[in-house]
């Protein structure tokens, strides 16, 4: 039988700085979900969505970032 992965989505706000606490947070967050199985995907950019997966990496899980070229993120 395959192995299912499971996968958890993750969307928030691409403004935080990697400096941030909504940051540091998020990295959090993907590191406990692969340590609980998950592998986590997210929106793409930066911020949030940038620290989720990160985290899921440094646990040596996967975090996957998707991206759509129609977006326009403004990074000022």
């Amino acid at each position: 039988m395959k192995r299912r992965i499971r996968t958890i989505t993750v969307f928030g706000s691409s403004r935080p700085r990697e400096s941030d606490n909504e940051c540091t947070i998020a990295r959090h967050l993907g590191a406990e979900l692969v340590k609980k199985g998950f592998s986590v995907c997210t929106g793409g950019y930066g911020g949030v969505m940038e620290a989720v997966p990160r985290g899921a990496h440094d646990e040596g899980g996967q975090g996957n970032r998707r991206y759509r070229s129609i977006f326009q993120v403004d990074r000022k």
